[in-house]
């Protein structure tokens, strides 16, 4: 297959039963961390323990009511303000602007099989190939096992966000550069929302601004029409040229498709025809006008940041864009995802650790293969199941330590059991 690279590597047994024998200490520190995290996990709270414990107050009107205490309000956050990304996007009504910007570079994609060999040596083929991809992080050429003919040029634009300066909630003042708002939604372009005219060769497609490679910046001498619904390219012209039968002059297609179209001049449609170092910028805004809840502490009429002392110095500032109900619903779901996440990272940990304290034992046995991969799968069985009832036993008591209505319930429920059992052993006797 073209563009390829393969590399061989060939690592003795005595070099890979000193590395397992050197992966144990680790293997036991993973192994041990794994119960912390296990425990420690179903000892958090919920977010909405601290969200039911505000104050409500009204937002039409500033008044004494709530006064440095944690409160909350519901209205629209709204703002003045004009914002942009100071780029491309002229300024509009937003609360914020996310610009994101992809670069269309090379990715390297690498995969290995090992195979071992008799005398447990392993001999591993490492394939590297390459191919192109939009992405907003491409990698440097440098880490590329081949970089010859893969370079990736520097990114020309970054992504951003813009916040607008100043916003409120009714008659409260917020702090933008420091409240958490709702996620911004993907912004359909439209005629005249982005300036274009600082580069040659930039237009918009659907929600794309593309900048092709070649794009300069334009000079004061130099005449770029603005991006609007329809694009042509002067392979377009070429093709208009043969089906019509004559000349279509690209500066008076205006008048040949009575409508308003963009020549770009670079004579290359970026989107279907990429090359590296081609870029595309999208943007996300969040609207001014939102409907939500706003929590905060209230100090005069600005509402801060709450700082929960009781739970663990919580730092309690955001909009949600939804009802008190919808807030308390939303921070319960985020968090019993979280747990069962670090339920799961925990266990993973645990397997882990288990496996490389146990893996000097298989790599000992491939010196002949077969009974290594034989005892490899029985380990692998083995930890996995020791770590699976490890986890749950550590999650079952730690829930019981962290709830002490759970503890209670299942200190009956022994002495209950406790009790069944001597009275039936009384029976017997008797």
């Amino acid at each position: 297959m073209a563009d390829q690279v393969v590399q061989v590597t060939k690592t003795g047994y005595g070099s890979r039963l000193m590395g397992s024998i050197k992966g144990i200490g680790f293997g036991l520190l993973l192994f041990l961390a794994s119960f912390f995290v296990l425990f420690s996990n179903e000892g958090t709270d919920s977010k909405s323990e601290i969200l039911v414990t505000s104050q409500e107050i009204v937002a039409d009107s500033v008044g004494n009511e709530g006064d440095g205490a944690f409160v909350r309000l519901a209205g629209k956050l709204e703002t003045s303000d004009s914002i942009g990304d100071g780029l491309f996007l002229n300024p509009g009504n937003y609360l914020v602007v996310d610009r994101k910007v992809e670069m269309y570079g090379w990715k390297e994609v690498s995969s290995s099989k090992t195979e071992t060999k008799l005398g447990g040596s392993q001999e591993t083929t490492t394939t590297y190939s390459y191919e192109k991809e939009w992405s907003s992080s491409p990698a440097s050429s440098s880490s590329f096992n081949n970089s010859a003919g893969h370079e990736n040029p520097s990114m020309r634009y970054a992504a951003s966000t813009s916040k607008a300066s100043s916003a409120r909630v009714g008659a409260y003042d917020v702090d933008t550069s420091s409240l958490a708002m709702p996620s911004a939604s993907a912004l359909s372009l439209a005629d005249g929302m982005v300036d274009l005219s600082s580069v040659n060769g930039a237009y918009v497609e659907g929600n794309y601004v593309y900048v092709p490679v070649s794009g300069g910046s334009v000079s004061s001498s130099e005449t770029v029409t603005s991006s609007t619904t329809t694009n042509f390219f002067e392979d377009d012209v070429a093709e208009e040229n043969d089906f019509f039968g004559e000349e279509v002059d690209a500066e008076n297609e205006n008048d040949f498709f009575g409508e308003t179209t963009t020549v770009v001049t670079s004579g290359r449609n970026v989107a279907t025809s990429p090359e590296v170092g081609d870029l595309r910028i999208t943007y996300s805004v969040l609207n001014s006008g939102v409907d939500g809840t706003l929590f905060g502490k209230k100090e005069g009429a600005m509402i801060k940041p709450y700082v929960a002392t009781e739970f663990d110095n919580e730092n309690i500032y955001r909009f949600y864009n939804t009802s008190f109900e919808g807030a308390l619903g939303a921070e319960d779901s985020a968090h019993g995802m979280k747990v069962w996440i670090l339920r799961l990272v925990g266990f993973l940990m645990m397997w882990t650790g288990l496996s490389m304290v146990l893996a000097p034992l298989s790599v000992l046995l491939d010196i002949i293969p077969f009974l290594g991969a034989v005892s490899r799968g029985f380990v692998g069985m083995i930890t996995f199941i020791t770590a699976l009832v490890l986890s749950i036993v550590t999650i079952l008591v730690s829930m019981l330590l962290h709830s002490m209505v759970a503890m209670v319930v299942a200190v009956v429920v022994v002495l209950g059991l406790m009790f069944v059992v001597v009275k039936n052993k009384g029976k017997k006797n008797a």
